[in-house]
């Protein structure tokens, strides 16, 4: 019998079975336990569930976590090891993902923990791969709205964007485009816009449906503002708002220029990446905004 333990070492009134082992998994943990004698001291843990592709940030695009072994009669045989099956990588705003089984490798080396020049050899290593799938009928998990600096109101996300809510105490349409919001209304979350929304739609003589629509049930949503449009160049702002109580310290998104992405010179507040020949740029900050521009091409 094998009983499998992530992280460190622990009494064994506090063992987990394979069952339990993402629940310990402690490159999930805050980068606060990185230095805990009991939960920590492992080499790229406690990275709060969260990478970044090597192109942004090679000191954090590895995770880790540590699995403690141990036997139990009558399987007593020290040198056969079995592997944990059916991995899974799930999170808070994660695509989604499709790992295959465990398969054995060369045993991997690492640096001594004392500090000598000299390596420590794994018993045994195994290699699972995951790659990001796209199952069909599976909502998207964060959404963009639209604003400009000619008009006041923002074109919200829309109606359902990230899924239809199941179970509902109130009745809204899943079909109704969403209501145009003032300024000020994205800074709020969906749940707390009715009367900006509403109050903002008798403003503009606008049309409200009864019932009002649905809200976009998404966890993080992006705006892009076009900030200034003349014959030679452009400006955008993006800004990232996280209605989830998950911290994320540093984030990414990738924006696909198109027509424009010859003349993309600048993003202030963030560091960019070109992405090949697909006219795409990494945008990776650790602030909620940046601001794009570029000269000499229109949308």
């Amino acid at each position: 019998m094998h009983l499998w333990h992530a992280s460190k070492l622990l009494p064994s009134s506090r063992l987990f079975n394979c069952i339990e082992l993402s629940k310990a998994a402690n490159h999930c943990l805050p980068p606060s336990k990185a230095n805990d004698s009991t939960l920590g001291l492992v080499p790229f843990c406690c990275r709060n569930g969260t990478i970044l592709p090597p192109s942004m940030d090679p000191a954090k695009s590895s995770s880790s976590f540590q699995i403690q072994v141990f036997k139990m009669p009558p399987d007593i045989n020290r040198s056969q090891l079995i592997p944990p099956q059916n991995w899974q990588i799930n999170g808070t705003l994660n695509p989604d993902y499709k790992c295959g089984p465990s398969i054995r490798v060369s045993p991997s080396q690492f640096q001594d923990p004392s500090g000598l020049p000299t390596n420590t050899t794994a018993v045994a290593s195994w290699q699972v791969v995951c790659n990001i799938t796209q199952p069909k009928n599976v909502s998207p998990k964060c959404c963009v709205s639209f604003s400009a600096y000619f008009n006041e109101s923002i074109i919200p996300c829309k109606t359902c964007a990230c899924g239809c809510p199941g179970n509902t105490g109130h009745t809204c349409s899943t079909k109704a485009p969403a209501l145009f919001i003032p300024p000020e209304a994205q800074l709020v979350p969906f749940d707390n816009r009715t009367a900006l929304a509403l109050a903002w739609a008798e403003l503009k003589h606008r049309t409200v449906p009864n019932p009002l629509p649905c809200g976009d049930n998404c966890g993080v949503s992006l705006n892009w503002h076009l900030y200034t449009d003349y014959s030679r160049g452009w400006t955008a702002r993006i800004t990232l708002f996280n209605w989830e109580d998950s911290i994320f310290q540093d984030w990414f998104v990738a924006v696909e220029l198109d027509k424009a992405a010859p003349g993309f010179e600048k993003a202030y507040s963030f560091k960019r990446h070109p992405n090949g020949q697909c006219r795409q740029y990494h945008i990776h900050a650790r602030t909620s905004r940046v601001e794009l521009s570029s000269w000499g091409n229109k949308w």
